[in-house]
């Protein structure tokens, strides 16, 4: 099991909504003609969260947002 599934496990035993948010932001690693690419990040009791920016080094500081600050489309939300 990944790390980010064992922290959204702890997350909901804690008391806590955990849901992971599928949808595209932009890039072209898929090659999508839209200009998008597939992607995935957590949101926490409302709030989003996005390690992998933080680490990729191009959405810097996505911890706690109210709003998710990177152009996106949802295309869905996963309950955990």
């Amino acid at each position: 099991m990944d790390l980010p599934v064992v922290l959204l496990y702890w997350q909901k035993r804690f008391g806590y909504e955990p849901v992971v948010v599928c949808g595209k932001v932009p890039g072209g690693r898929d090659g999508s003609p839209d200009g998008y690419t597939r992607h995935c990040w957590a949101m926490i009791n409302g709030r989003h969260y996005h390690s992998e920016a933080q680490y990729a080094g191009w959405g810097k500081g996505i911890y706690g947002y109210g709003n998710y600050p990177i152009s996106h489309r949802i295309q869905k939300i996963v309950k955990f």
